[in-house]
């Protein structure tokens, strides 16, 4: 197959990605939203979705809880965590965020897990210079 020649199916491909992209996006927003009552969304660079749980003021803490973004790559492993933990920081300066990461392939556990771990003791070790 030539350089200039688009892979068999290609545009198939692409439409069937952005719908499956959508539907998950749609049923993750109603996921977090059925759980949390209600959230609202906001922009963060380089995330898919971007939100956090309505404030409740009324006999409810007035906000503060955690956010949640979500991000699509092509193979979650120990650099798409890097990088995604990396953006949530800069995103969102809040103590709690919850990163989802949705990949067509995934690293074995031990590796995701070594680089959870990690994102952690750096994120520690950068709290405890402050």
């Amino acid at each position: 197959m030539s350089a200039d020649r688009p892979a068999p199916f290609s545009p198939e491909r692409a439409t069937r990605d952005e719908f499956v992209r959508k539907a998950t996006l749609g049923r993750l927003r109603q996921a977090l939203a059925a759980e949390l009552g209600g959230v609202d969304e906001s922009a963060a660079q380089g995330f898919d979705l971007s939100c956090a749980a309505k404030p409740r003021k009324l006999f409810g803490r007035g906000g503060g809880g955690p956010h949640f973004v979500a991000r699509f790559v092509t193979r979650v492993d120990r650099a798409a965590v890097r990088e995604a933990w990396a953006m949530a920081v800069k995103a969102e300066a809040r103590s709690e965020i919850c990163v989802f990461l949705i990949g067509d392939a995934l690293a074995p556990v031990r590796e995701l897990a070594d680089a959870v771990a990690e994102q952690r003791r750096r994120a520690k070790a950068a709290a405890d210079t402050w």
